[in-house]
């Protein structure tokens, strides 16, 4: 059997896992038919780009645009270094939870952390649910949502700070979800590519 490389952004449980995962689910036949699919958490942009032109994956998933957040800068930021072709668009619906540290209560949660994007996408919520709570986004290796959920799980962050991001990340990494359905609007939907080299 085949085996295909298919290089995603960030980490176990973001949103580029449950958009490349549902579209392998919904288009079984589409692309990689008796092939074996690997996913490759390679975290940044650039990262992966690396790794598709070094022929170290063959495929890379990312987000281009959210109907909340509009386009993703870091992708936008990378784009055009280096060569690649569309393969498909796949759009997910994009919903947000709080998480916190299963040891904590919501009372002594202080900051709410997400990537930018997230944040973007939960403001009103964010500040109807929790006006007294710091909103944040995570910088460096703790920019994405499932970065930021893990970091809260082991404890790498204070256990006075919240996560948001998909509720998936509760399980995956332990926490307990303290609100969910944080998203502004309903129709929240993020847009991703499926490239090859």
């Amino acid at each position: 059997m085949e085996t295909i490389k298919i290089g995603i952004q960030w980490w176990k449980g973001s949103f580029n896992e449950i958009a490349i995962r549902d579209f392998l689910i919904k288009y079984p036949e589409k692309f990689w038919k008796d092939t074996e699919v690997i996913i490759v958490y390679l975290y940044t942009t650039e990262w992966v780009l690396i790794a598709l032109d070094d022929h170290r994956i063959d495929f890379w998933v990312f987000a281009i645009s959210n109907s909340i957040g509009w386009l993703v800068d870091e992708t936008m930021d990378f784009l055009g270094r280096y060569r690649w072709k569309l393969v498909a668009t796949h759009e997910i619906k994009i919903e947000h939870a709080l998480m916190i540290h299963p040891e904590s209560e919501l009372s002594e949660i202080h900051t709410i952390m997400g990537h930018d994007q997230a944040l973007k996408q939960c403001e009103k919520n964010l500040e109807k649910y929790f006006p007294e709570k710091e909103k944040i986004p995570g910088k460096a290796e703790l920019t994405d949502n499932a970065a930021i959920a893990a970091a809260v799980a082991n404890e790498k962050l204070d256990r006075s700070i919240g996560s948001i991001g998909h509720r998936s990340l509760a399980e995956i990494y332990g926490l307990k979800i303290a609100k969910e359905n944080l998203q502004d609007r309903d129709d929240n939907r993020t847009t991703f590519c499926i490239v090859w080299r």
